[in-house]
């Protein structure tokens, strides 16, 4: 356990890009969000454009924040699983 939290002080471990997982149905949805966005890009001014990329921006922090949230929220969820798990094994060896 100490050498995992060791391997986080350092900055070795990546939870927010490690995890990341390319299934097919990711692929094709990134595919067609690519797709769109030069479909757009092709048909919008620049000042349309312009607004279109704070639109984007404002999405990707939204999406970064409410995956900091679910990633915190899942990693408490975890430790008390595991607490639980731990405390009732204790108890049944008594």
């Amino acid at each position: 356990m100490r050498k995992m939290i060791e391997e986080l002080w350092y900055g070795n471990i990546f939870p927010n890009r490690d995890c990341r997982v390319e299934t097919p149905e990711i692929k094709t949805a990134k595919k067609y969000v690519v797709n769109h966005y030069h479909a757009l890009q092709a048909m919008l001014t620049d000042e349309q454009m312009e607004i279109f990329e704070k639109y984007n921006n404002s999405c990707d922090e939204l999406t970064d924040a409410n995956e900091r949230e679910i990633f915190f929220y899942a990693f408490q969820l975890g430790a008390r699983l595991t607490i639980e798990i731990m405390y009732n094994n204790i108890n049944q060896q008594e």
